[in-house]
């Protein structure tokens, strides 16, 4: 595990770096890099890291290894979106993406055996239709992918499950599907596999979930609503207790009268199932005996609102190999609101530069502790689901101005007592009923 901060700066072969704004569209030889990281830690505490990148109408994925550039995948097709990585115990590295190209959806998968020194592509699944989002997990020396798909008997999406095989695209298991549609699928793998994804009916957003065993069969599908609020973007990980943690978003209407303003309140629910069924662990502190935290810092104004390049709804569930679970998110303080020393009120630091912050409380075993300031100066955090360090190793684009050139960097943070604490008090967002 890496002792020091180490920052790559995100450009081409050459090393000529982002000329300008990647999240702006890009002009002729800008290079653009992709919202979304996907972060793993291997059996050796190495951190291995993927982004997409465009190019001059060239699209590649990268994969970086404690936070250098390791190797790459190149001329992705059209389209490509949402790279997600594996690294198995052998060092074998499996990439998955959707992509459209030749007129069809596709979700792809990029192999680099620990011998090779190139990637493989191949082609899992095509369709006329519909084809994303796709989600991978090892099971039984073999890798799962699901991805959400067009389901053509219901016309509607629903959870696409396949193993990789790289002689033959299997026909896929049509896991989730019903008169609603499912999306957003993620899945993790135990005693046997388990599919998680948003569902939607009649302008409702739910949670479903089930088991997929070794031959395709699935059990009964479970249903998680509620009448008041939108649940979604579930995130699954298979922890040491051998119990599936289902973390997902809630989003609740709430309004100030005295402007007659409408907003969202964000919040994460974190559940713990099994096939005997699911338990919740709700933060007392929070006091509606579901939520484990809100999202209220930089989602959810106290006075005012501002622009951010990360995600400020990026919530990371993290599991040690001692047992230990982290809840951590990315947000960012309000204008003068940063509890950084070195940034004095009334500088507008916040309005001028857009780093983020990392978040966290940690359970411990009877209830969660209250939230810390983990990271600060970041943005588009990511961390590897499950950790077997007594540090957390985070990856997160550091790129505090607009015009800056973005680098990727990866840190080791320690997560003791003397962490700065996160102040929530309620009052401060009194306003919204």
């Amino acid at each position: 595990m890496l002792k020091e901060s180490i920052c790559s700066r995100l450009g081409d072969s050459k090393g000529t770096g982002i000329q300008k704004n990647p999240f702006f569209y890009p002009n002729e030889n800008n290079i653009c890099i992709e919202r979304h990281i996907s972060t793993v830690m291997d059996t050796d505490d190495s951190i291995w890291t993927v982004l997409r990148f465009e190019e001059n109408g060239d699209t590649h994925i990268k994969v970086y290894k404690n936070g250098r550039e390791h190797c790459c995948v190149k001329d992705v097709g059209e389209g490509a979106a949402k790279p997600v990585i594996h690294v198995a115990a052998n060092k074998s590295i499996f990439i998955a993406w959707s992509e459209c190209s030749d007129k069809e959806w596709k979700i792809m998968c990029a192999v680099k055996e620990n011998s090779s020194s190139v990637f493989e592509k191949y082609i899992v699944h095509s369709s006329g239709s519909l084809a994303y989002d796709p989600s991978i997990c090892m099971f039984r020396n073999q890798l799962w992918i699901s991805w959400c798909g067009h389901d053509s008997q219901q016309n509607n999406t629903a959870i696409f499950l396949t193993v990789f095989d790289k002689e033959i695209c299997r026909k896929p298991i049509k896991a989730i599907c019903g008169d609603f549609d499912a999306f957003r699928p993620s899945i993790a793998a135990g005693s046997t596999i388990f599919v998680a994804c948003d569902l939607y009916f009649n302008g409702t957003y739910k949670i479903a979930y089930l088991f997929v065993n070794e031959l395709g069969n699935t059990s009964e599908l479970n249903i998680l609503g509620s009448d008041y609020e939108r649940w979604m973007c579930p995130k699954v990980i298979y922890g040491t207790d051998e119990k599936y943690h289902l973390v997902y978003l809630s989003v609740a209407d709430v309004k100030d009268e005295k402007n007659g303003i409408i907003d969202h309140e964000v919040g994460v629910i974190y559940a713990l199932a099994d096939k005997d069924g699911i338990e919740f662990l709700p933060d007392k502190s929070v006091g509606d005996g579901i939520h484990a935290t809100k999202l209220r810092e930089g989602l959810l104004g106290k006075e005012v609102y501002w622009g951010y390049f990360g995600s400020r709804r990026n919530f990371q569930p993290v599991i040690s190999d001692s047992g230990c679970i982290w809840l951590m998110w990315e947000f960012v303080f309000e204008k003068d609101m940063s509890q950084n020393e070195d940034k004095k009120a009334g500088n507008a630091y916040i309005s001028e530069y857009h780093c983020g912050c990392l978040a966290g409380k940690r359970f411990n075993g009877k209830a969660w502790e209250s939230p810390v300031l983990l990271h600060e100066g970041g943005t588009l955090y990511c961390v590897p689901s499950q950790q077997s360090t007594s540090c957390i190793g985070i990856s997160y684009i550091n790129q505090r101005d607009i015009l800056d050139s973005p680098k990727l960097c990866l840190e080791a943070i320690v997560t003791n007592n003397s962490k700065t604490p996160i102040v929530e008090a309620d009052e401060s967002w009194a306003r919204w009923k």
